[in-house]
């Protein structure tokens, strides 16, 4: 994997691309294979970084995984081991999504603190508190937390309505398939990543009624059997690649993807002078002349979603006149505007919001990936500046991106790969 990118920007991005499979659709899906009895095989997985540092914790808690291209299968009757490699889950967060499994499968889990990206406060109380809902002890010290429940209990699950948090929804649905009795959870997250999931569930023998709606409803059962699944397409991998189309003036076309899951960008690319073109199957995005003003808020879906908020950014700042961009889930998920700052862009951040005086045009920079959804903003940005732009820790995009300089290279992009150093050369 190279170390860095080398991009040259300025030039319009133009033709079609297909939408990969859904990274975080993925994760709770392979964390869900742990409740089953069998062998369980995803279709369209993506080959990112987080996927491939799931599959590990899965191999560490006693699974045989195989992966052939976008197909994984996973094989076990029953987790061998109740705590995953301490070392797995600092690099992710989502190595939580095993809490449940594990308790479920166990009777417990112990799991250290998770890692992942440095975007403010994300404390994992929504998985703690969800799993006590149905019965489940915590005990937490400075490093770990440590589930147990000799069988988990049917409950009714209330969600904060404000943030719909799809983590806890994804876990009460794990938990609650193999509890004892009837679970509803109020509140639930709708994002369009729930169905394919509630779908893998239910092939498995799970007896779930209403995911992608507000309220599900889960009757537990002894046990599940084998289980096949296909992950959906990556909402937010087509829309930072529509993105890229509009920051560079050019025209873009995702397939696979509905526009239905992704209205609220959409809406906010027509309010910046895009024209759009959703259908059932496909988007497109064309912008050729300077954007718009356009004032984005982040929710949960169906609001605008925060792993996008970023990218917006680069059509912001290069819009013609003032812009806002509200950030109401994570209250560190602005520190981007650091770097755009150092390439021309204009903005003021106060407390959750940043006020942006868009400008021209950009210039190229020295940039580094701090996290996966800003490292993407930073690698438009560059697409979009004058010059030749180098933004280290690709490494960190890959988590989330599946080789996604591929298809902007397809789109017409100018980037090559800056190889890391080879042992005993000198450093330049």
């Amino acid at each position: 994997m190279p170390e860095a990118l080398i991009i040259t920007g300025g030039r319009p991005l133009r033709g079609t691309v297909p939408a990969g499979g859904s990274k975080n659709g993925a994760l709770p899906m392979l964390a869900a294979a742990l409740l089953v009895r069998g062998r369980s095989t995803l279709r369209n997985v993506p080959q990112v970084r987080d996927v491939a540092v799931m599959l590990d914790l899965i191999r560490s808690v006693g699974y045989a995984v195989e992966q052939s291209g976008g197909t994984v299968t996973i094989s076990g009757d029953a987790p061998a081991h109740s705590e995953p490699d301490p070392a797995l889950v600092e690099q992710m967060r989502a190595s939580f999504y095993l809490a449940a499994p594990l308790v479920a499968r166990l009777g417990e889990g112990r799991i250290c603190y998770p890692g992942g990206c440095r975007i403010g406060s994300r404390p994992v109380d929504y998985i703690t508190d969800t799993l006590a809902a149905l019965g489940a002890t915590v005990e937490a010290d400075a490093a770990c937390v440590h589930l147990r429940a000799a069988r988990l209990r049917g409950a009714t699950i209330t969600l904060d309505p404000t943030y719909r948090s799809p983590g806890a929804t994804f876990t009460a649905v794990m938990a609650a398939a193999l509890a004892d009795g009837a679970t509803t959870i109020e509140n639930a997250s709708v994002e369009p990543e729930m169905a394919s999931f509630g779908n893998f569930l239910i092939s498995a023998g799970a007896r779930i009624s209403g995911t992608g709606t507000p309220t599900i409803r889960i009757e537990g059962v002894p046990a599940l059997h084998d289980a096949n699944g296909v992950v959906p397409p990556d909402r937010l991998e087509a829309g930072t690649l529509l993105l890229a189309g509009a920051a560079t003036r050019g025209k873009v076309t995702v397939t696979g993807i509905p526009g239905s899951s992704l209205e609220a960008l959409l809406a906010a690319l027509r309010t910046a002078g895009a024209a759009v073109r959703a259908g059932a199957d496909s988007v497109t995005v064309a912008l050729d002349r300077r954007p718009r003003p356009a004032d984005i808020e982040t929710g949960p879906y169906p609001g605008y979603p925060t792993d996008l908020q970023p990218q917006f950014g680069v059509v912001q700042a290069l819009a013609d006149g003032v812009s806002r961009a509200t950030e109401a889930i994570y209250d560190g998920r602005l520190a981007h505007w650091d770097q755009l700052t150092a390439m021309g862009a204009r903005v003021t951040v106060n407390e959750r919001t940043a006020v942006i005086t868009g400008v021209p045009e950009l210039h190229a920079a020295g940039l580094v990936a701090e996290n996966i959804r800003a490292g993407a903003a930073l690698l438009l940005a560059a697409l979009a500046a004058h010059g030749k732009s180098r933004l280290a820790g690709y490494s960190v995009i890959a988590r989330g991106y599946d080789r996604i300089e591929e298809k902007l290279r397809a789109l017409g992009a100018d980037i090559t790969a800056n190889e890391p150093a080879r042992a005993g050369s000198a450093a330049r």
